[in-house]
Parts: structure tokens; sequence; C-alpha cells
């Protein structure tokens, strides 16, 4: 058994596409409007974020030595123009 030429399906599918635009588009249109319906419908079953615990994270942060950087900083002059 052989496999049909690329570019044989790809002219199948161009010519039914050609054939039937309407029931392409409403095909298109129904399959949008499935997928809107069944994500508004889905939403309100996910938990209130009200609800949700809340979860604090302390750490110490050690700041780096920076004299060096704002040595070299303080000879730099910015040229800031707006347009």
């Amino acid at each position: 058994m052989r496999l049909p030429v690329p570019s044989r399906i790809l002219h199948s599918i161009a010519d039914s596409l050609r054939r039937h635009p309407k029931r392409l588009t409403g095909s298109l249109a129904v399959l949008l409007l499935g997928t809107g319906v069944t994500a508004f419908g889905v939403a309100p079953m996910a938990p209130d974020a009200a609800d949700l615990p809340v979860h604090q994270v302390l750490e110490a942060v050690q700041s780096l030595p920076t004299q060096g950087q704002t040595d070299a900083l303080a000879d730099f002059n910015f040229k800031l123009f707006r347009t």
C-alpha cells in the first residue's frame, strides 16, 4: 500500500476548502464559541483567591560592597535627552 503524496493531500484539502467555505467558517465559529463557553463555565469552580493561604518568606540579605562602583559612577557624566 502506497501513501498518498503530500502535494495531493494539500491539493485535496485546498479544493475542499474552496468548495465549502461556509461549512469551514461555521465549524470554526462553533469551535471558538464552544471553547469560550467552556472557559466561562469552568472558571467559577476555581477556589476564591481571598480564601487561599498567604505565606510570608523572610530572608536576611547582606549588601554588597559598592564603594568601587560608587566611585566609578561619580566620574561618569550622563547625557539624557527626550524626543
